[in-house]
């Protein structure tokens, strides 16, 4: 019901004073109607889940109203309040079902006021208010919220790249031109934005990265970047899509320097497949299991509606192996300095230490397993770190006492993981039994089968144990 009803606060149920009961909330919202401007999922809550829900918000709100009034708004909020008081022209608005009605006071009482006008376009101005319905076309103001303070706007994106905090992805940034270059090229339609992403499996199997950069076609100015990152999904087409989101970011910041800003940006990868992704993004929802979600799911989220237009456009890879640089297009000619780049950062990592994967901006959460981001799709990352732990206590234990925790911390358990996972199952059990010495090795079967022999029978010296089978020295064993 809550979600029905698009109420996530305890401020979204309650009336303009703070203290008093939003009493439409005991109503069921119709479905042409919006009272958040958060997206929330269709619900179809049953009557009796109505009349449970009208109990629940009396207690929380009784009649008399709360015991400690709600403090003064911070922010203008995600609630959209259905009367609207506009003091300087002294009209009271009313938004239902699209349209907005009209009222002006009454001559009887300041408090009240009674319609004047019907079907206007719904304008959200003025202070939050609630009213009680005296009699048809009349109202009476019961309580007014103060307007909220209007935040003034960043100076510039990096102000606002800045205040999302996780700035990992924009260590390397650089800028050439003017500080407003890239508002006007947007405006005038002469932006273009290339990206490219690397992944070279025998540098490193765990580590990806791209490269992108922003560009004035009337040559204004430019954006560089690049940067990698750590994740056990690493792969080039994770860092095609590394390079679009940090494309969406810089956009969007650009967007909330100017919320009105009108004109469009050509974005040119190589990918087919993230250009694919990003343009068939759904409005609301990622599929569960839908690897890569949490690129995925921050562009839906927060760049899918930006004042401004996006055209994805595919540019051929690598066209400098078959054409000299000066004969290419521009956005080919950017697109092989960004693969040059991407590459750049993974061959700088070459015996550094490799940073841990972080947390994108505007990324509310993030669940971290060891090292690792566990996003939908990466589940063997969470297998693998619980079998990590019950074996790390399982192989130390006084009656095993095959590895103490500190040689256990020098193993590669990733490899290891790895490979048990490339084998057939009866190996896995036989590689588990030969680790805990338990193997079916002829010492093992004396333990059960009367009069049988223990010796080694390959070399038949030793006795057969599962330390033995590793080390005989036996010619063809």
């Amino acid at each position: 019901v809550r979600r029905h009803q698009q109420a996530l606060f305890l401020s979204d149920i309650c009336g303009a004073s703070g203290s008093s009961l939003d009493e439409r909330y005991l109503r069921k919202r119709p479905s042409t109607e919006q009272w958040s401007s958060l997206k929330f999922p269709i619900e179809r809550p049953a009557a009796k889940d109505f009349r449970l829900w009208n109990i629940a918000i009396r207690q929380l709100v009784p009649t008399a109203g709360l015991a400690v009034r709600l403090g003064k708004f911070l922010h203008s909020g995600y609630k959209k309040w259905e009367w609207r008081l506009c003091e300087s022209e002294q009209h009271l608005l009313h938004a239902q079902d699209g349209v907005m009605d009209v009222y002006v006071p009454s001559s009887s009482s300041s408090r009240r006021w009674k319609k004047a006008i019907s079907g206007c376009d719904i304008q959200e101005r003025g202070k939050p208010c609630s009213v009680r319905e005296s009699t048809a076309n009349r109202v009476t103001i019961m309580s007014m919220a103060p307007a909220t303070v209007q935040e003034s706007l960043p100076d510039s994106f990096l102000d606002v790249l800045r205040e999302w905090g996780n700035t990992w992805m924009w260590d390397s940034l650089k800028l050439l031109g003017e500080d407003d270059w890239l508002v006007t090229a947007i405006r005038e339609g002469t932006c273009i934005a290339v990206t490219d992403g690397s992944y070279i499996r025998e540098i490193f199997d765990d580590v990806c990265s791209c490269g992108f950069v922003l560009e004035c076609s009337h040559g204004r100015g430019r954006i560089l970047g690049s940067f990698p990152e750590q994740s056990s999904r690493a792969c080039a087409y994770r860092g095609e899509l590394l390079g679009l989101l940090a494309i969406h970011l810089i956009l969007l910041a650009v967007n909330k320097v100017a919320p009105k800003l009108e004109g469009s940006v050509k974005i040119y990868s190589d990918c087919l497949g993230a250009l694919n992704k990003i343009t068939t993004l759904p409005t609301n929802r990622i599929p569960s299991g839908c690897k890569h979600s949490d690129i995925l799911k921050n562009i839906m989220i927060h760049c899918s509606n930006l004042s401004f237009d996006c055209e994805y456009l595919h540019v051929e890879a690598h066209q400098d192996e078959r054409k000299a640089y000066l004969q290419l297009a521009r956005p080919s000619q950017l697109n092989c300095c960004m693969d040059i780049k991407a590459k750049n950062v993974l061959w700088g990592l070459m015996g550094e230490v490799v940073p841990p994967q972080g947390i994108f901006p505007l990324e509310p959460m993030a669940v971290m397993v060891g090292r690792e981001k566990l996003t939908s799709g990466s589940e063997d990352i969470l297998r693998f770190w619980c079998q990590k732990k019950e074996a790390r206590e399982v192989l130390s234990h006084r009656k095993v006492k095959v590895l103490q925790p500190d040689a256990f911390d020098e193993v590669d358990w990733r490899a290891v993981y790895q490979t048990l996972n490339d084998v057939p199952r009866m190996f896995q059990i036989w590689a588990c039994k030969q680790v805990c010495g338990v193997a079916g090795t002829n010492e093992m079967q004396a333990r059960y089968t009367p009069n049988h022999c223990k010796k080694c029978p390959s070399c038949c010296v030793e006795i057969e144990t599962c330390g033995h089978v590793l080390s005989c020295e036996e010619a063809g064993r």
